[in-house]
């Protein structure tokens, strides 16, 4: 009677070390496919964004220069009575104040038209709609404004925003109005979110009807899910 074959301890060792060497090697493909699809690590990493206002630079239209010093022989002349000449008493003269305006941004207007015709006129800024996020997937803190310039452009402004760090973040206008939804059909793509934390710009092209938005949202297009909305609210 022949005794059992039995497999050589070298073939079994060997043939651990290719099983093992499988399972470390998917389990590193599938962590850098986890780190490079979904990115964790953006959840512990915020990107700060700080932008100006546009247009606060450009000098109001209707302002009125004023000098800022006047020339020193005219101001310290002193001019003497002339003896010879009666006495004629000179009434004062009131001179207006006249103050130049301040560039800041005004107030909400809403209609669009409007906002943009008072921003040519005066050089200022024009906040044509404000509204505070709404948390989508993730909390979401801060306020989103439509911004006439004076130049004629238009831009969303995202101010004091707080939101969660993501991959492929997006900022987009929706036709659908600001909620919890995670569905924002027919969007428009502005631009890639700057930050998720802090104020900053994102232009409006010319050639957008936005009277046909309802919301501008911060968007993660990988997982087609919406971090945060804001509401807009203009007229034509």
């Amino acid at each position: 009677m022949s005794s059992p074959q039995t497999t050589p301890v070298p073939v079994v060792r060997r043939r651990r070390r290719r099983v093992w060497a499988s399972i470390g090697a998917f389990a590193v493909a599938a962590i850098a496919f986890v780190l490079f699809y979904f990115e964790p690590q953006a959840a512990f990493i915020d990107d700060t964004v700080d932008e100006a206002l546009p247009g606060l630079e450009v000098a109001p239209a209707s302002s009125t220069s004023i000098p800022a010093t006047t020339s020193a022989t005219a101001a310290d002349a002193v001019a003497l009575p002339d003896p010879t000449l009666p006495d004629v008493s000179v009434p004062a003269v009131s001179v207006p104040d006249v103050s130049v305006p301040d560039v800041s941004v005004l107030a909400p207007a809403n209609s669009l038209g409007a906002s943009l015709q008072r921003a040519q006129e005066t050089g200022q800024p024009v906040i044509v709609s404000s509204a505070a996020f709404v948390s989508g997937e993730h909390d979401t803190d801060g306020t989103a404004l439509v911004v006439a310039l004076p130049d004629g452009s238009l831009v969303v402004r995202f101010e004091d925003l707080d939101t969660s760090n993501g991959p492929d973040l997006r900022v987009v206008l929706s036709p659908e109005p600001a909620s919890e939804s995670w569905q924002y059909d027919d969007r428009l793509h502005l631009g890639e979110l700057k930050g998720n934390i802090g104020d900053q710009n994102y232009v409006i092209g010319d050639n957008v009807d936005l009277s046909g938005y309802r919301s501008v949202v911060i968007w993660c297009e990988r997982f087609s899910v919406a971090f945060g909305a804001a509401s807009i609210d203009v007229t034509i």
